[in-house]
């Protein structure tokens, strides 16, 4: 399968799934699990417009270092934030499964850099914890436990909030 055919198909499941939540009443939040270091992060399903591949990236002086500089996406010029830097990991080159995901909330904005789009899950609160003392990150809302696997729930509004005071 091509890149442009995985991310089309990326687009069509968010939809779907979305589409089958609000159908259904499910319980639990609908989000668009990701990949930063070989761990999984997510955010709400709602905050994510599309997944993109990488695009030439404009880099512009003067802003917060997460900010990678800003590229045009459909006639729109956005912020590129790196996620691993936000989240104090350790820096890594871009790859073919590198996406940006396009967020928006209150009117802002953004495309966060992420190493690879996993799935959409649906997270029922029962298995949403709060993050371990030693995880205390200020982005992060949660843990939710699958198993054996984790997903770390980031917090949008304080991660875009971050950058615009120049952390």
């Amino acid at each position: 399968m091509s890149e442009k055919d995985r991310i089309a198909q990326i687009q069509e499941q968010i939809g779907r799934r979305a589409a089958r939540q609000e159908e259904a009443g499910e319980e639990g939040e609908a989000v668009l699990v990701f990949l930063l270091a070989g761990e999984r992060y997510a955010f709400p399903l709602s905050s994510v417009r599309e997944v993109s591949r990488l695009r030439p990236i404009t880099p512009l002086p003067g802003l917060p270092a997460a900010v990678l500089g800003a590229a045009g996406l459909r006639g729109e010029v956005l912020p590129i934030i790196s996620l691993r830097q936000m989240l104090e990991l350790a820096e890594s080159p871009t790859t073919a499964d590198s996406r940006l995901l396009i967020v928006q909330h209150e009117g802002t904005a953004a495309a966060l850099l992420a190493d690879q789009v996993e799935d959409i899950a649906v997270l029922a609160p029962s298995a949403v914890t709060a993050p371990p003392a030693g995880e205390a990150l200020p982005f992060l809302q949660g843990i939710a436990h699958e198993g054996k696997r984790a997903t770390r729930l980031l917090d949008l509004p304080r991660l875009l909030e971050a950058v615009r005071h120049g952390r």
